[in-house]
């Protein structure tokens, strides 16, 4: 439970248990750490988009830039960025840097995933 009153300093968060027929103090639990109705909401959504990217993903041999990925899922740039930062993160996928039209662009592909035999990987001397 949260409070704001105006004449007063700022109350602390606090949570509460109920026990029939009254609230009690849960003094065990972190206020900061309870999800609310919108964070579990995001966070199905984010789930979804998860999954979403990693089939993308999964059906492509070969690397794929953000805009790829965007315009496979049908998602805005920022959030498919916020998604692939978290995979990138959590090792699900790998990401790479490379200059496209003498830009840095970075692509992504599956941790794991095989490359194809055609293509350089970054220990490949290009000629």
């Amino acid at each position: 439970m949260e409070a704001a009153v105006r004449s007063f300093p700022p109350v602390d968060p606090v949570t509460l248990r109920w026990e029939w027929p009254l609230w009690f103090l849960a003094s065990d639990v972190d206020p900061t750490q309870l999800a609310t109705g919108q964070a579990k909401q995001q966070a199905a959504r984010d789930s979804e988009g998860i999954a979403a990217i990693h089939t993308v993903l999964s059906d492509s041999d070969n690397w794929m830039s953000v805009r790829a990925v965007r315009e496979a899922v049908g998602m805005g740039e920022a959030r498919v960025r916020k998604l692939l930062s978290r995979m990138d993160s959590d090792g699900t996928i790998i990401s790479r840097t490379k200059d496209y039209r003498q830009r840095p662009a970075t692509e992504y592909r599956l941790a794991g995933a095989l490359l194809r035999a055609t293509e350089p990987t970054e220990g490949d001397a290009v000629a």
